[in-house]
């Protein structure tokens, strides 16, 4: 098959893995800044209460 919407590359599995990895290693330190300032945000407005 050549190109379309359904056709299957010769490694989509490997091509598959290869962007979920780079997927999470995107998202994690994203996820990990956001929690960090999630707590410092509950933590400076506990204190101004």
């Amino acid at each position: 098959m050549s190109g379309g919407p359904y056709c299957r590359p010769k490694h989509w599995r490997r091509n598959t893995a290869f962007a979920m990895l780079g997927v999470f290693l995107v998202c994690i330190p994203i996820a990990m800044k956001s929690a960090e300032l999630e707590v410092l945000f509950f933590f400076c407005v506990d204190n101004f209460v």
